[in-house]
């Protein structure tokens, strides 16, 4: 993935593919049938044979298309893991294997991917090769049930085995054909990077790589780490290996900081510009339970809350009845037990605290919330307007709210 292949004045089309279905279904090995590298690094990968880490692979499609690939592990009790790496993705590449059909991990993972406001996607029938008889159409039907509603009813289906490389061809060609036609993200505005791996290189100090949210990075900028607030510089960015000056929001980038040390750094911390994003314990969301029969949310239970690449708990206040059950939703309110970094229009994943499963989605209306009763009708009224009303309204009733005090710059943009 390096600059130099872009054609003169040419824009680099860059974007990050999520792979999502259920435990050996083929995710790994299609990954290193596209790009020739083997995602698996750990030892404990290598002797079970399933991923349990997030992995990482560059796919060149075509001199100005990349796509920073995130394989991400299937099985149930790597779900934390899984949500982690799909944080940042553009398109989703779900997997499911011919012998076994949908399985409870290829439901849950469209399940996460619907609640992070995936649009663009490819269903892949993996180890196609062993299919068995006439089947396909019994599969592809079930298929197409699971994925009724979601961003991947419309998706092309395409059967590829890793192993022959039936169908592999195909699947690059689909990939291209929607990575040109999705819109790029912006790169003119804040830089924010997601933070999923931290380690100490010799020679270089210390590392995180992420998926780039937004904006661009520059080597010798200032930048803040979220949420403790330590200024750090860039020394060094890398994309898959590559050196480069810059880096642009839809790239996995490496980063080399200077100004803070190794164990002052954790999964799930934001790299960003400084004074841009709120952190926050309280933030005001429109909550939308998953379309599963077993699946409930009553006002004030615990939650596992999912955002970027961090876990939090907090409690859920629901501002529009007690309890929410199937596809049910609500504006609400998350009072954290740890801080978030977010914007508004961010999504996250709610899950059970126990047993963990994967509940439904939020998505941001008011990052920086004040604690309120569940029956202040003119707080609701506010959300109400925060969601649904013209920008210069909510941005005029913010500043009204804020009176002389004034109000801070992450609540400024509307």
């Amino acid at each position: 993935m390096s600059a130099s292949r872009h054609p003169p004045g040419a824009p680099a089309r860059h974007f990050i593919l999520g792979t999502a279905g259920h435990v050996d279904h083929g995710k790994t090995e299609l990954v290193r049938a596209l790009t020739g590298h083997d995602t698996d690094r750990l030892k404990e990968e290598k002797e079970r044979g399933i991923s349990i880490e997030l992995g990482f692979a560059p796919l060149v499609l075509a001199d100005d298309v990349f796509l920073g690939i995130i394989d991400v592990p299937g099985h149930e009790r790597f779900v934390r893991q899984m949500v982690a790496g799909a944080g940042g993705i553009d398109m989703a590449m779900l997997l499911v294997a011919a012998d076994e059909g949908v399985m409870p991990q290829t439901v849950e993972h469209i399940e996460v991917l619907r609640s992070l406001g995936i649009q663009h996607g490819i269903v892949v029938v993996s180890k196609s090769d062993l299919e068995a008889g006439d089947t396909r159409s019994l599969l592809e039907a079930d298929i197409a049930e699971h994925v009724r509603g979601t961003f991947l009813e419309n998706a092309p289906v395409l059967a590829v085995s890793a192993r022959t490389g039936e169908g592999v061809d195909a699947l690059r060609a689909a990939l291209l054909e929607m990575a040109r036609a999705i819109e790029v993200r912006p790169a003119d505005g804040p830089f924010r990077l997601a933070v999923d791996r931290v380690f100490h290189q010799k020679g270089i100090g210390v590392v995180i790589t992420g998926s780039a949210y937004s904006g661009q990075v520059r080597v010798g900028d200032e930048l803040d780490l979220l949420p403790s607030g330590t200024s750090v510089r860039i020394r060094e960015i890398q994309s898959f290996g590559n050196r480069r000056s810059e880096g642009f929001a839809g790239e996995r980038l490496a980063l080399a900081l200077h100004g803070v040390k190794l164990e002052d750094i954790h999964r799930g911390d934001t790299l960003a510009t400084p004074r841009q994003f709120a952190v926050t314990h309280t933030i005001d969301v429109r909550v939308t339970l998953a379309a599963s029969d077993d699946v409930t949310i009553a006002n004030r239970d615990r939650l596992r809350i999912h955002h970027g690449a961090r876990e939090v708990l907090g409690r859920i206040i629901l501002f529009q009845s007690d309890a929410l059950h199937r596809g049910d939703s609500s504006l609400a309110q998350l009072r954290l037990e740890e801080p978030l970094v977010v914007a508004a229009g961010d999504r996250m994943v709610l899950r059970a605290y126990s047993p963990p499963h994967v509940t439904g989605g939020a998505v941001v209306l008011e990052p920086r919330a004040q604690a309120h009763r569940r029956s202040d009708a003119a707080a609701i009224e506010r959300l109400r307007l925060r969601e649904d009303g013209d920008p210069l309204d909510v941005l005029a009733r913010a500043v009204e709210r804020a009176g002389v005090a004034g109000m801070p710059e992450t609540e400024a943009d509307p």
